[in-house]
């Protein structure tokens, strides 16, 4: 089946095989193993709905003045986050920019896309809070510029200082499909 975005999510791994296309969709697999499961299914809705969810709770404790604003103004995850998420950034990132987060990203717990979205809603966040929905739209649609080792150490630090208990992380709601 055609899956939109599996291309931007190949990429990194082609082109660090480029000379092993067998290699480069192996990496594909495990990454969807492990940090996309129930995403590239016919019925992924569910696991989209959880993992925004997570990601909206997540963003609330961690910056709950950006996460009101965005909500009062109607501009909700499923309109900007579903791309990231799928593509684990690198339909909305420069590939040079992909594959510099795609080391402490995929050496991390499955969670931790969650943090790197927050840690990019963080940097666009001056952009973001004075706008009204027609423009935060317009803002996604021509990503600006991300300072990718900002994002990184963002993401650590985000990580590091939220509890598990306040946050659903990927692998407990793939498991709350499983029971």
């Amino acid at each position: 089946a055609y899956w939109q975005g599996l291309d931007s999510l190949l990429a990194p791994f082609m082109t660090v095989s480029f000379d092993a296309a067998d290699r480069a969709f192996g990496l594909l697999q495990a990454v969807i193993d492990r940090w996309l499961p129930n995403f590239f299914l016919p019925d992924n809705a569910v696991a989209l709905q959880h993992h925004l969810a997570s990601f909206k709770q997540v963003l609330s404790y961690i910056d709950p003045e950006l996460s009101w604003e965005l909500e009062r103004g109607g501009f909700h995850p499923e309109l900007y986050a579903i791309p990231w998420f799928l593509t684990l950034f690198s339909h909305a990132l420069p590939l040079d920019k992909v594959c510099r987060l795609f080391d402490p990203l995929l050496l991390g717990k499955p969670s931790l896309p969650l943090f790197v979205a927050v840690a990019l809603m963080q940097q666009l966040r001056p952009l973001l809070v004075p706008l009204d929905f027609n423009k935060c739209v317009a803002a996604f649609a021509d990503m600006p510029a991300i300072d990718i080792d900002l994002c990184v150490r963002q993401t650590r630090e985000f990580a590091g200082r939220t509890p598990a208990a306040r946050m659903l992380g990927v692998g407990a709601v793939v498991q709350s499909f499983k029971r």
